[in-house]
């Protein structure tokens, strides 16, 4: 009988990596998870050990600490961003642990019109990767949603419970395609389980493109919240972003941000269909369940928790309701 193949996580901890760890963890007959962490806190609240995970803790920074926990796998997985550039590290190591089986998360932000820093570090990343000699696969998703620490679709549902108004940057006619966390986590175990994904590239995004508007209106719509929306031409916000840049020690909003929103971010997922067998669920299931979620954790009294109960038992909130009584809450 063939044994479990051995399989190191890098980013565990992360948004993405709880679910890939879960997903890995769900094949026990196929791979044995093991995962690298930073941070002990970040483990326990990931809930990393009880999907059976044995953990590494170090650092890319800390070379030989990644190098130890690679020692003795099979096939590893790359989920820290490549815009770090910590590349070089992660393929030397693999490299000295004759690891040749690897799964790299890349983005398709490299795609964009822009010219960031991070898109040329993640371009020469994935260069690296082809040149490796190893038996790759790379993934990109779109953007990633799932839970409140997504950093995006999160933000968006708290300011939407809180305020009646919210900004939109331009016409918010631009398109985007959402991938939930749990189908990339089910795209990224697929691939690492087939070899006709060596070699390969693969764009996964949600299921179907939906514009910024429509994307506040159907948080809202789940809410149960009537929310304006207020158009401010770009030329207008630009200026106002550059400044807060500059003023900000530690800026959460940026001009690149402000551009890549009016940008078109849907992507095709024909060949992870094909050759992954990935499917992605609807955007609303997907933004349903991270309200649901959110829900549950919030602090007893948080706002945000308290509207989504409102919306959740009011008799016109149908869909939202069966959903939240679905999941026994």
């Amino acid at each position: 009988m063939t044994r479990p193949s051995r399989v190191l996580i890098s980013g565990a901890a992360g948004l993405t990596g709880a679910f890939v760890v879960r997903e890995f963890a769900r094949h026990s007959d196929r791979f044995t998870v093991a995962a690298f962490a930073r941070s002990a806190e970040r483990v326990a609240a990931a809930g990393l050990e009880a999907s059976g995970a044995k953990v590494h803790y170090g650092s890319f920074e800390d070379r030989e600490s990644f190098c130890r926990a690679l020692e003795g796998q099979d096939i590893y997985v790359h989920l820290v961003s490549l815009g770090f550039g910590h590349a070089p590290t992660v393929l030397d190591c693999c490299r000295l642990a004759r690891v040749r089986r690897g799964v790299f998360v890349s983005t398709t932000a490299i795609f964009t019109d822009l010219d960031p820093e991070s898109k040329v570090i993640r371009l020469e990343a994935e260069a690296r990767i082809r040149d490796s000699g190893m038996d790759y696969t790379i993934i990109r998703p779109t953007m990633i949603f799932g839970t409140d620490e997504d950093r995006n679709m999160s933000r968006l549902i708290r300011h939407l419970a809180r305020w009646p108004v919210v900004p939109v940057p331009g016409p918010g006619t631009s398109l985007m395609q959402p991938v939930h966390a749990a189908d990339l986590a089910k795209a990224i175990v697929a691939a690492a389980s087939t070899s006709i994904a060596i070699g390969r590239e693969y764009n996964v995004s949600g299921a179907d493109p939906i514009t910024y508007n429509q994307t506040l209106d159907l948080i809202a719509e789940l809410l149960g919240r009537r929310v304006l929306r207020v158009h401010v031409p770009l030329r207008l916000m630009i200026p106002l972003f550059w400044l807060y840049e500059r003023l900000m020690a530690h800026p959460r909003l940026s001009v690149e941000k402000l551009y890549r929103l009016n940008e078109d971010r849907a992507f095709s997922n024909a060949e992870a269909r094909q050759d992954l067998g990935f499917e992605a669920m609807a955007f609303r299931e997907g933004i349903s369940r991270e309200i649901d979620e959110m829900t549950n954790r919030a602090p007893s009294g948080d706002r945000v928790s308290s509207i989504i109960s409102r919306a959740a038992t009011h008799p016109s909130k149908a869909p939202f309701r069966a959903i939240v009584m679905a999941n026994g809450r």
